[in-house]
C-alpha cells in the first residue's frame, strides 16, 4: 500500500527539495523541475511528484492507492548490475547525502533503459533526527549520451592527431603500418586490423594487430576478390554489420579470428589505390557516416604516410643496389678467375641484395647442374636437373632476360615446386653469356614473398651485363695468356747439349696473372765452335711483349750467323729493329755475347742490362757491366763491345733486374748479395748456381716476389760433351 499523500501537491515537493538542501526550484516556474521521491522514516515510499510519476512509467496523474511503482533495475555506467545496497533510496536511508550519482536505470517491464542523475539527502526534525528523506532524479540520457559522443569525438580526433604526428616521423615501411594500424585500432575501438598493400594485381597482408601474425604474414588476395578487393576495386569505404550471417563477401582469415563486424577504407592518393585498411570486432555493431568518415580521415594521412615511406624505400633501396652494382663491379675486376668470380658473385651479390640464398646453374646438355651456391646445403653443389623440373630456368634462358618472381605460390604448378624444395618463395634469375652464348643463370633467393621495384629489375639487368663481360673479358684473357704462355715457352727453349759448355737456367713471373713477361734469354749455336748467348729484359707484359721477344731473340740470331759481324753490329741491328717495330715508350735491356767455347774468349754488348758476373774458380768476381745504351729507345744509337774470358770452372752468370730489385720491406735483395752468393757457390756448377741462387730470393722475398725474374749460368767444358742442360722452374 502507498503512504497518504503520494502523488501530492507540486507546492510540498518543492518545499521539501529545499529544505532537504537539494537546490530550488526551476527558477521559472512553481514546478520542481525533476522526479521527487518522499521516503519515510522506515524507507518507504511517501510520495512522488508527477516527473517522478512519468519517469516510473506511471503517468502524471495520481494513481489509485493500490497502484505500485514498477520494478526498476539499476546498472553502473559501466554496465555492471548495482547492488541493492548502492542504490539511491538505500543510500539516503543510511543517512547518506549524495549529489548527481548516475546510473543506467532499465524498466523491468518495457526494457526501456535510461541515463538518470540522483540526488538524495535526509530531511532533519528539529531535534535532528531524520523526519523523511528526499531522492531527485533527472533524465540525462540525451546529455549523457551527448557528452559519450563529445568524449568520442576527441577520443578520435586526438587519435588523428597521433596517427598524423606518426606519419610524419620518417619511419621505415614496417615500423610506420605498424604503429599506424594501431592508433587505427584505438580509435575504432576496435578488436583486430589489418592492412593490405597493392602489389600489382594482389592485396598483400602487410600489418595485422590483434590477430596472430603468422597466419597472416604473406596472406593476399586478388584486388577483385572479397571484403577487401571489393574496396580497393570501388575505391569505397564498405562495412559487413554481421560475418555470421553471411552479410557480404570477406577474406577467408578473418571469421577464425571470431570477427563479427568489419569496417574497411581505401588507402588512396586521388585515384590511386594504394591498398587497403579494414577493423574488426567480436560483437556485431552499427555503423554510421560519422565513424566512417573518422576512419576515412585517418586513411587519407595514413596513404600519404605510406607513399612517403614506399618513396623513401624506393630511394634507400635504389642506393643499396647501386652500392651493390658498384661492389660487385670492383670484385670483377679484382680476379680472372672464372670460378673464383663466379662463386663470389653468388656469395657477395646475394649479401649485397639482402637474399638469404643464392645459386648458380649452368647447361649440361639438355639438363642444368647446380655448380655454386651460397647458404644452401653442400650437397646440392653438382645436382643435376632436367628443364622441365625447373621451367623458370629454362624461361630465362629462352628469353635471356632476368626474371622477378615475388611469390611462386602464384606462378603454375611446375613452377612452384622445386622452388619450395629449397624453402624460397620470391626470386630473382639472372642470365650470363659469353659472345651472346648463355653460359649460366645466377639466382638470388628469399624465403618470404617480396615485391619486386623496378629498380630490381634495373640491377638484375646490369648485373647480368657486368657479369657477362666479366667473363668475356676472363675468356679473352685466359685465350692471350694460353697464347702468350705457349709463344713464351717456345722462346725460352734452349738446346738440349752444345758441346763444350753446360748451362742451367731458371723463368718465374712475379703473378700467374702476369705470367707472361718481357725477361727472356737464348743460347744458341754459330760456326766454328761459337756459341750465342742472350739475356733480355722486353719492357711491358703479355702478348705483345712476347711477340717482341721473339722479333728480338729472331734478329740476333739471323745476324749473329752472318759471318764477320761483332755483337755491337748485332745488336745495333736490333736496335733498329726494336724501334721501327714497336711503341714509343718499348726498349729493351740486351747482354749478347759470343763465346768461343775452345779458348773462352767472350766478346760481349751490355745494352743497359744488369751488370753479369764472371765468377773465377778463387771466388773472384769480374763483372761485366753495361756498355751501351738501351736498345729501340734510340735511332741511330751507337753500341760498343767489350772482351773477357772465361777459364775452365769459370762460371759465367746473366740475369734480369727481378732478382736484384727483389724486396723484402722495402730492402732490395740488391748486387752485393747476389754475388756473395755465388762466390759460395762457385764450385756447385750452373745447376747448383741457379738453385742457390733462387733459393736465397725466394726466402729473402718471402715468396713474394715483385717482377720478373730470368737467370742463366754457363759453364765452360773442355771434354768437349757438355752435359744436358736443365731448366729449374720456380714453384
Amino acid at each position: 500500500m502507498r503512504q497518504a499523500g503520494f502523488g501530492s501537491g507540486e507546492e510540498r515537493f518543492r518545499a521539501l527539495v529545499e529544505r532537504a538542501g537539494l537546490g530550488p526550484a526551476h527558477p521559472r516556474s512553481r514546478r520542481v523541475c525533476e522526479g521527487v521521491v518522499i521516503l519515510g522514516p522506515e524507507g518507504g515510499v511517501a510520495g512522488m511528484n508527477a516527473d517522478a510519476l512519468e519517469m516510473h512509467g506511471l503517468g502524471r496523474d495520481e494513481p489509485s492507492a493500490e497502484a505500485a511503482p514498477p520494478d526498476l533495475d539499476y546498472y553502473t555506467l559501466r554496465g555492471d548490475p548495482m547492488p541493492a545496497e548502492e542504490r539511491p533510496a538505500a543510500r539516503v536511508a543510511r543517512g547518506e547525502r549524495f549529489t548527481d550519482v548516475r546510473a543506467v536505470v532499465r524498466n523491468a517491464r518495457t526494457g526501456d533503459a535510461r541515463f538518470w542523475a540522483f540526488s538524495g539527502s535526509p530531511v532533519l526534525g528539529s531535534d535532528g533526527r531524520a523526519e523523511l528523506a528526499v531522492v531527485t532524479m533527472r533524465d540525462v540520457t540525451e546529455e549523457h549520451t551527448a557528452e559519450l559522443e563529445r568524449a568520442e569525438l576527441f577520443h578520435q580526433l586526438e587519435a588523428i592527431s597521433r596517427v598524423s604526428d606518426v606519419a610524419i616521423r620518417g619511419l621505415d615501411m614496417d615500423e610506420l603500418l605498424r604503429r599506424l594500424l594501431e592508433e587505427l585500432v584505438e580509435v575504432t575501438r576496435a578488436d583486430a586490423g589489418v592492412v593490405l598493400l597493392r602489389r600489382g594485381e594482389r592485396l598483400v597482408s602487410a600489418v595485422a594487430v590483434g590477430i596472430e601474425a603468422e597466419e597472416e604474414a604473406g596472406f593476399s588476395v586478388g584486388v577483385d576478390e572479397g571484403f577487401s578487393g571489393r574496396i580497393a576495386t570501388t575505391g569505397e569505404t564498405s562495412y559487413v554489420r554481421d560475418l555470421d550471417a553471411g552479410d557480404g563477401a570477406l577474406s577467408p582469415f578473418l571469421p577464425s579470428h571470431g570477427l563479427r563486424s568489419l569496417l574497411g577504407v581505401p588507402l588512396g592518393i586521388g585515384d590511386e589505390v594504394l591498398g587497403v585498411l579494414h577493423v574488426g570486432w567480436r560483437r556485431t555493431r552499427r555503423f554510421d557516416a560519422r565513424q566512417a568518415r573518422i576512419l576515412e580521415l585517418a586513411a587519407d594521412r595514413c596513404a600519404l604516410a605510406i607513399r612517403n615511406a614506399e618513396l623513401r624505400e624506393r630511394e634507400h633501396h635504389a642506393l643499396r643496389l647501386a652500392e651493390a652494382l658498384n661492389a660487385m663491379n670492383r670484385l670483377l675486376l679484382s680476379t680472372l678467375d672464372v670460378e673464383e668470380m663466379l662463386q663470389r658473385v653468388v656469395e657477395e651479390a646475394a649479401q649485397a641484395i639482402g637474399a638469404e640464398k643464392g645459386l648458380l646453374v649452368r647447361p649440361r646438355g639438355d639438363d642444368w647442374v647446380m655448380e655454386h651456391a651460397y647458404n644452401l646445403p653442400s650437397e646440392v653443389k653438382g645436382v643435376v636437373f632436367s628443364r622441365e623440373a625447373a621451367p623458370s630456368v629454362t624461361a630465362v634462358a629462352t628469353t635471356g632476360k632476368p626474371s622477378l618472381v615475388h611469390d611462386v605460390r602464384h606462378e603454375s604448378a611446375s613452377e612452384v615446386e622445386m622452388p619450395e624444395s629449397f624453402g624460397v618463395r620470391a626470386h630473382i634469375l639472372v642470365p650470363l653469356f659469353v659472345q651472346a652464348e648463355l653460359v649460366g643463370i645466377v639466382g638470388f633467393a628469399w624465403s618470404e614473398p617480396l615485391t619486386f621495384s623496378d629498380e630490381d629489375l634495373t640491377f638484375a639487368e646490369r648485373l647480368s651485363t657486368a657479369v657477362s663481360l666479366a667473363l668475356e673479358n676472363a675468356r679473352l684473357y685466359e685465350n692471350e695468356r694460353r697464347v702468350a704462355h705457349t709463344l713464351q715457352e717456345s722462346l725460352l727453349a734452349l738446346p738440349q747439349r752444345l758441346a763444350g759448355m753446360s748451362f742451367a737456367h731458371a723463368y718465374h713471373s712475379a703473378a700467374e696473372s702476369a705470367r707472361v713477361g718481357g725477361d727472356f734469354y737464348d743460347v744458341f749455336e754459330l760456326d766454328h765452335g761459337h756459341a750465342g748467348l742472350v739475356m733480355g729484359d722486353v719492357s711491358g707484359k703479355g702478348l705483345e711483349a712476347a711477340v717482341l721477344t721473339s722479333l728480338v731473340k729472331n734478329t740476333l740470331r739471323a745476324h749473329a750467323v752472318e759471318r764477320g759481324k761483332t755483337p755491337a753490329e748485332i745488336v745495333c741491328m736490333a736496335n733498329e729493329v726494336v724501334y721501327r717495330e714497336s711503341g714509343f715508350s718499348t726498349f729493351v735491356t740486351l747482354f749478347f755475347g759470343i763465346l768461343d767455347r775452345r779458348d773462352g774468349r767472350l766478346v760481349y754488348c751490355n745494352a743497359g742490362h744488369p751488370t753479369a758476373a764472371v765468377v773465377r774458380g778463387d771466388g773472384t768476381i769480374v763483372t761485366l757491366r753495361s756498355n751501351s745504351p738501351l736498345a729501340g729507345a734510340l735511332l741511330g744509337a751507337r753500341f760498343q763491345q767489350s772482351e773477357t774470358c772465361l777459364e775452365e770452372g769459370d762460371l759465367l752468370f746473366m740475369y734480369t733486374d727481378g732478382l736484384t730489385e727483389a724486396r723484402d720491406s722495402g730492402v732490395m735483395f740488391g748486387q752485393d748479395r747476389l754475388f756473395d752468393i755465388l762466390a759460395r757457390t762457385r764450385a756447385e756448377g750452373p745447376a747448383g748456381a741457379v738453385r742457390s741462387v733462387l733459393d736465397e730470393v725466394l726466402s729473402f722475398t718471402g715468396w713474394r716476389l715483385s717482377d720478373d725474374l730470368a737467370v742463366l749460368a754457363v759453364q765452360r767444358d773442355e771434354t768437349g760433351l757438355g752435359p744436358t742442360q736443365q731448366k729449374l722452374p720456380l714453384m
